[in-house]
């Protein structure tokens, strides 16, 4: 087969070439980070965190202190409507991805220097390294604690409330003694043959493995009933379901937000 013959029996050379031309300014190289088109969204950032970081008081462990200070550095920024963030600024918290686009040359990119600083303070208060000062869902971890004199008098007292005995020695005891009438109990009956699906066998331990709880016949049935699905393309599948409920014309330009 001419592979040049087989692409124009469906489009024209002239066209194939456009066409490729098209692919190449959309395609992405293989190392592409989605963070160099996060600019063009900086301003629909803009319309809340200003508002957000001057609301909310934010603390932090020690291994979150600079996610902090950059926040911090941020608020100034906003108060006095600097556009430029020092040179001097931390960006200790910065992480490598993220590096090439806060820090270029001299300067320190605002965007990207508040776009990350909220995406850190975002994974800080998933971790529990960074708190909001009176919230339920994000605050202290040690908040969650007993108070220390609360603990020190349950344990003055005796009264922990905890189904085990609070003294060691005492549990120690107890859990040995527990662990010791098990292994007697699975020894004998290891002997008698009488655990189920376990037994000994020149001198090793034999486990016997899982049924397939699926029988064998469902395997047979699904390769039928896929026989029966129609071969089509998954791009005609869209543009059939689109004939339905004309999903697309919610689909908007990544840089303009106007409908495609």
């Amino acid at each position: 087969i001419d592979a040049y013959e087989a692409i124009e029996s469906v489009l024209n050379w002239e066209k194939f070439i456009s066409t490729v031309a098209e692919a190449e300014k959309l395609a992405r190289p293989a190392d592409f980070d989605y963070l160099e088109l996060l600019d063009n969204r900086y301003s629909q950032l803009r319309r809340y965190t200003p508002k957000l970081l001057e609301t909310f008081e934010f603390k932090a462990t020690s291994a979150s202190l600079a996610v902090i200070k950059a926040l911090e550095v941020i608020k100034e920024l906003n108060i006095s409507g600097g556009r430029k963030v020092p040179e001097s600024t931390d960006t200790s918290f910065v992480k490598p991805r993220w590096l090439k686009h806060v820090v270029k040359g001299d300067t320190i990119d605002r965007h990207y220097y508040e776009m990350c600083a909220l995406a850190e303070l975002r994974s800080g208060l998933r971790s529990g390294d960074i708190w909001v000062a009176g919230s339920k869902q994000f605050q202290d971890f040690e908040d969650y604690l007993l108070a220390d004199s609360s603990w020190q008098s349950m344990c003055s007292s005796q009264t922990i409330p905890v189904a085990v005995a609070t003294d060691f020695t005492t549990y120690i005891e107890q859990r040995s003694l527990e662990l010791s009438e098990q292994l007697a109990l699975v020894s004998s009956m290891i002997v008698e043959n009488k655990l189920v699906d376990v037994r000994i066998e020149n001198e090793q331990l034999i486990i016997t493995p899982l049924t397939n709880a699926v029988p064998k016949e469902v395997d047979e049935f699904s390769r039928k009933v896929h026989s029966l699905l129609p071969r089509i393309k998954l791009t005609d599948l869209l543009v059939e379901v689109d004939s339905w409920t004309q999903f697309t014309k919610h689909f908007t330009h990544l840089h303009s937000g106007e409908q495609v």
